[in-house]
């Protein structure tokens, strides 16, 4: 038995320590508390095979620095009216975020947060340098991300909820996100580098400020390096699904905001164009509900490099709601705007979204909406239904009032349009620029089209129109072709 003994210890001894999972458990209790370095102190020395396990119970706890995990971590409490972490400013920060959950390249972590609150805390100032991004939670090199029934909180600060770097097999769902950042800088939930099965379900957004709620971006395979070198990136499998968004004004510069872009897809990161081979699949944003009472100049943008391949991209089956006029005399807006550089086959497809725009769109001022702009892609706009409405006084009959369905850009593109039901029409289509425009193809089969019928051409090399049992009911005597291009080709068979 002795020597048995002695095998078991001398085998134990021989292995590496790193290969000794090792499981911490913490439960906050102390009210009110500063819980900072009690959470570094736990933290300190785990390693990747490691788990912190966290239960903050009922009360309010608060961050005041940077706690770095390099483990993984499971993270809970008692309900998120209930335990609350507070997140205060101060210098005490280490890195650019208060919590940092992070494996390696190679040993991903698991993380899982529920039932709790993650928040700035309320302030009426303004934190941090509006140059300089913060976080309150970091998740880098995961393969098992599982976020629910959470509540976070941000106002007036250059800073982000969530930001996730090559994480994959993630789950946020049932949470309430907030991010009233009244500047230029920070978004809700920002998604970096490779990523496989992502589910974004049934939560509420709400947003005030400039920069992305939700952000697909980035080429790395490396959490810690800004564009990864030699590798082929990827995002596949991700559904933002039964959500409600809401974009209003909240906080003192409300007049002064403006959001660039409300969802993005870019095979990119920074403003250095992508050299690195990428694959978008199978991303899908179905079935929410988005209201727009704020200026938002593109809801949703997406934007594909030379290197990139995409494929079964979908925006579909959301209800989507413009109701606040523009504070910008020259601004326009924009439901989805398709860059592609890729010159490939694959369509994008926008298919079954309702849109109702109750704001006021005065050509006269330059203030426009577009449902759709086209530069360098192919696209597919079928059983949308899209209105236009306004009771604004101020306009005269002489005003052109409504939404251009498709605004084709310099690099051209297609546009095919089916079965899409559309009132209060601005214009069928823009094919103007004031750069030239090489190429355009539209395609319209089984659509009614409602108010200015007309397809607006400039600046055009070649257009080719198919059109084809249409229904059109023009408020007022309009050309259906004001100009053409150069060269084209047009067919229209039993157009009403």
């Amino acid at each position: 038995m002795r020597n048995k003994v002695l095998i078991i210890v001398f085998l134990a001894l021989c292995v590496p320590a790193g290969l000794m999972a090792r499981t911490v458990q913490l439960t906050l209790t102390q009210n009110g508390s500063d819980v900072t370095e009690l959470l570094k102190k736990n933290a300190k020395g785990l390693t990747p095979s490691d788990t912190l396990s966290v239960v903050v119970n009922k009360g309010d706890y608060y961050l005041s620095g940077t706690v770095k995990i390099n483990a993984s971590v499971m993270l809970s409490g008692k309900g998120r009216k209930k335990s609350r972490l507070v997140c205060v400013d101060n210098n005490n920060f280490t890195d650019d975020c208060y919590l940092h959950v992070s494996g390696l390249k190679g040993q991903p972590v698991a993380v899982m947060v529920k039932d709790l609150n993650l928040s700035l805390a309320h302030h009426d100032d303004f934190w941090w340098d509006r140059d300089h991004q913060h976080y309150l939670l970091k998740i880098y090199h995961a393969n098992h991300v599982d976020i629910s029934n959470i509540e976070s909180y941000m106002n007036n600060s250059t800073g982000t909820n969530l930001n996730m770097r090559v994480c994959s097999n993630v789950n946020i769902s049932n949470c309430k996100f907030t991010n009233y950042n009244n500047n230029r800088t920070g978004g809700i939930l920002w998604i970096n580098g490779n990523t496989d099965n992502v589910t974004i379900k049934k939560n509420k957004f709400f947003k005030y400020g400039n920069d992305e709620t939700i952000a697909l971006f980035g080429t790395s395979d490396d959490a810690y390096k800004w564009n990864g070198a030699n590798v082929t990136s990827h995002k596949r499998n991700i559904e933002v699904v039964d959500n409600e968004f809401h974009f209003e004004p909240e906080g003192k510069d409300q007049e002064a905001v403006v959001m660039d872009v409300a969802f993005s897809i870019f095979s990119q990161e920074g403003k250095t164009r992508c050299v690195i081979p990428t694959a978008l699949e199978n991303i899908r944003f179905s079935n929410n509900k988005i209201i727009v009472d704020c200026d938002v100049k593109d809801l949703f943008m997406l934007r594909f490099e030379e290197n990139t391949t995409h494929d079964g991209i979908a925006i579909s089956d959301n209800e989507i709601e413009y109701t606040a006029r523009s504070s910008q005399t020259n601004s326009s807006r924009v439901g989805v705007r398709c860059i592609d550089y890729t010159s490939q086959a694959t369509p994008i497809d926008i298919e079954r979204n309702t849109l109702v725009s109750r704001c006021v769109v005065v050509s006269k001022k330059w203030n426009n909406q577009t449902f759709l702009v086209v530069d360098g892609a192919r696209v597919n706009v079928t059983n949308n239904t899209i209105s236009t409405t306004t009771t604004d006084s101020e306009l005269s009959s002489n005003k052109r009032v409504g939404t251009t369905l498709v605004w084709i850009r310099p690099r051209g593109g297609s546009a095919t349009l089916t079965d899409n039901h559309c009132t209060g029409l601005y214009a069928i289509a823009n094919l103007s620029d004031s750069d030239t425009i090489q190429a355009a193809s539209l395609c319209a089969t089984g659509n009614y089209f409602d108010g200015c019928t007309s397809i607006l051409c400039g600046n055009i090399k070649r257009l080719d129109i198919d059109f084809s049992s249409n229904t059109f009911e023009s408020s007022k005597w309009e050309y259906f072709l004001v100009e053409f291009a150069k060269q084209g080709l047009l067919y229209s068979k039993t157009t009403l």
